[in-house]
This record gives C-alpha cells, structure tokens and sequence, in this order.
C-alpha cells in the first residue's frame, strides 16, 4: 500500500498534476506509519539485543524515526488531508 500510493504521487509529479500535493501527503503518512510499524517488529523479534551497538537494527530503526519525522510526520500529513477534505482541496490548507 505505501509503494503504491508513492508511485502514484511520484507520477502525479511527474506530469504535474493538480492532485500532486494530496498524494505526496498520503504516501508521506502511510510510509512513516509503515516505517514504525516495520522498525517497532523488528525490536520486538530481537529482543533488547536490538537496541544495543553490536547489532544493525537499532542503527536501521534511529533512522527510520528520523526520517519519519523529517518534512513532517504521519500525523502532520494526515491532518493535512484531513484539512484538504474537509475544504475541498482550497489553496488555504496547502
């Protein structure tokens, strides 16, 4: 579902279409939804061993949190959907 909605936000800015700005925020808010569910699993099937130095998982999951916040994160661009359907996308809520 997140690639989906990505490559559909990446096509909509390819051709510049007017719908650009609504499917960036639904892929940027399904992948960081995604992101913590995928980082917060892999925690959990390691155990505490995860979080420690030695092993790559828990350098993988500070990055995802990172990342999940950077240009705003899930809740951000939820409620900015929230807002677009609420007005019928008017200019005031990008």
């Amino acid at each position: 579902e997140a690639s989906a909605i990505t490559w559909a936000a990446i096509g909509a800015a390819c051709i510049n279409a007017p719908d650009t700005a609504l499917l960036t925020a639904a892929a940027k808010a399904r992948s960081a939804t995604a992101a913590r569910l995928i980082g917060e699993q892999s925690i959990q099937l390691h155990g505490g061993i995860g979080m420690t130095e030695e092993y790559v998982i828990g350098h993988y999951y500070r990055r995802l949190m990172l990342l999940e916040s950077l240009f705003g994160g899930a809740g951000w661009h939820l409620d900015r959907l929230g807002g677009w359907t609420a007005t019928g996308m008017t200019e005031g809520c990008i």
